[in-house]
């Protein structure tokens, strides 16, 4: 009897230790996560020169459409990346970091969906759309000649269906990543 609880009472320390252990590593994950956003933040603020000289672009989303006008700015100190011409698969908009390491040829847009109906977006539920809308994909851009060439991945949400003939009917919604080439080139 004495055997079993003191090997009770040794599993609830182990259990009590493993939980210490897990909440300290999330709070450093955290951290060096903070750290990163800071240093880039801090790059972005003038740390760092820009990788993108300012001015009008050629983008393009996907291979299979064409390159259309966008734009690389600097606003409030950061340098901004737009895609806004009609007829883009999608309307981006966001912050350009340079590499946290300066030994990269990288650099990362973390962008937003700023059309209004966007294709990935393409369901009826209400809470779906602003969910899908609210999705913030990271591209990364390679330099390569006079191109900057990158990828980003999307969350694409789409509708279900399920009976036959008139019954047929959207049942929910289901979510898939898709990744799209991103080019720019002066």
């Amino acid at each position: 009897m004495l055997r079993a609880h003191k090997h009770n009472l040794t599993r609830e320390m182990t259990v009590k230790q493993m939980t210490v252990k897990r909440a300290m590593r999330q709070v450093m994950m955290m951290v060096c996560g903070l750290g990163v956003v800071l240093g880039a933040q801090a790059a972005v603020a003038g740390d760092a020169p820009a990788l993108l000289p300012d001015g009008e672009y050629q983008c393009q989303v996907d291979s299979g459409y064409r390159f259309r006008k966008c734009a690389v700015s600097t606003e409030e100190g950061k340098q901004v990346l737009s895609f806004t011409e009609e007829g883009h698969l999608l309307m981006l908009k966001g912050v350009i970091y340079p590499p946290y390491d300066k030994k990269l040829k990288h650099v990362f847009a973390e962008v937003a969906l700023t059309g209004e109906k966007p294709y990935i977006c393409g369901v009826k539920d209400a809470a779906a759309q602003a969910e899908c809308k609210a999705q913030k994909p990271v591209i990364t851009f390679k330099k390569r000649g006079r191109f900057w060439v990158g990828t980003m991945v999307v969350k694409h949400y789409m509708d279900q269906w399920s009976g036959e003939g008139e019954a047929r009917a959207v049942s929910g919604y289901m979510i898939q990543a898709e990744t799209l080439k991103v080019t720019l080139k002066k």
